[in-house]
């Protein structure tokens, strides 16, 4: 008799959890100090959007463009900002 494993919706949290965690730590020490909580917390919502089959997926999915415009848009402004 074969016994399966199977892992319910707590563990997967957790999982996800340690993951996103562990993430955090990596890119704020190899980043130099910058936290990139927000944009991994996007991707966690938008993996369990996913895996969940979910209402709110697209705007999940747009969350993280729009970060990411919104974040090289805010450097060009700091660098001309300091030229000028």
């Amino acid at each position: 008799m074969k016994k399966s494993f199977t892992v319910g919706p707590a563990t997967v949290g957790v999982l996800l959890a340690y993951i996103s965690g562990f993430v955090d730590t990596l890119s704020f020490i190899a980043l130099f100090g910058l936290f990139a909580a927000h944009i991994t917390g996007n991707i966690v919502l938008l993996a369990t959007s996913i895996a969940e089959n979910r209402h709110g997926l697209l705007m999940k999915m747009l969350a993280i463009p729009v970060f990411v415009v919104a974040a090289i848009g805010t450097r060009l402004y700091i660098v001309r900002r300091e030229r000028h």
